[in-house]
């Protein structure tokens, strides 16, 4: 069985990242802080319930006032939510021990 795309649907959310972060292969370091994002993902349908995937991410990124957005690959967003993630358990575990 072969899969049709039945349409299109875009979602919003945030993320939050607490160190600076790259994605993919982009070049250009972002600021640590709380993101708008916009998720874009194809609808397949057929004789079950609908599956959607994600094709595409828009990070909303504001600079001195002005907004502007990237579109990432959501694998490039998520390895970069995964690195911050892991940055943060770090700094965690070595505060806890420098107060043991």
């Amino acid at each position: 069985m072969t899969l049709a795309i039945a349409g299109a649907r875009t979602t919003a959310s945030t993320v939050s990242f607490d160190f600076p972060f790259l994605l993919g292969k982009d070049a250009r370091e972002l600021s640590a802080g709380t993101y708008s994002i916009f998720t874009h993902e194809d609808t397949y349908g057929g004789s079950f319930d609908p599956v959607y995937v994600a094709v595409e991410v828009e990070l909303i990124v504001e600079t001195n006032g002005v907004r502007t957005s990237r579109l990432v690959r959501p694998a490039d967003l998520k390895i970069a939510l995964e690195r911050d993630a892991a940055a943060s358990e770090k700094r965690a575990s070595t505060v806890d021990g420098a107060m043991d």
